[in-house]
């Protein structure tokens, strides 16, 4: 257990340099970040014990993704979108090669619980689960629905 928090600890702060180091590249040569939309896709298999898993193709149909798993909540659901977050603030909204990711953790902070973010991703998950299935182009067929990721709003300083 020990050596699974330092080993997540870790890859979050290697993450947090690695973007740090990256920002202003990324940012100083595409546009500003605006609003995404964002593909939730529910039915794909996932590794074995992960809850979601982000997507960002540059190859075939939707370019940003997150794969839920049954299991998932909306805490898992927030940790997805922040990764996703982060890697549009590191490589801005038009990836060069494709990526799959997973977040390390998905600890929410005190003020998260009954929060309007958390009913809103509640209602998302609730509408992924009773959409009808259909084929998405590169990934298979599975229920999905789409939303809009705002901007992000933080920086890297580095």
């Amino acid at each position: 257990m020990l050596k699974r928090k330092l080993a997540v600890s870790s890859l979050v702060t290697m993450i947090a340099i690695g973007a740090s180091m990256n920002t202003a590249n990324a940012q100083s040569t595409s546009r500003p970040l605006g609003p995404i939309r964002v593909t939730l896709l529910t039915g794909i298999s996932l590794r074995k014990g992960e809850h979601v898993e982000v997507i960002r193709s540059i190859s075939h149909g939707p370019r940003n993704v997150v794969l839920v798993a049954a299991t998932a909540g909306p805490k898992d659901l927030a940790a997805a979108l922040s990764l996703l977050s982060a890697l549009r603030l590191q490589h801005g909204d038009s990836p060069t090669t494709d990526l799959r990711a997973t977040p390390a953790s998905a600890h929410a902070g005190p003020r998260f619980a009954g929060s309007p973010y958390e009913t809103w991703l509640a209602e998302q998950l609730t509408r992924l689960r009773s959409s009808p299935v259909r084929s998405v182009t590169g990934i298979g067929t599975a229920q999905a629905v789409q939303i809009t990721l705002p901007a992000p709003r933080g920086r890297f300083i580095g």
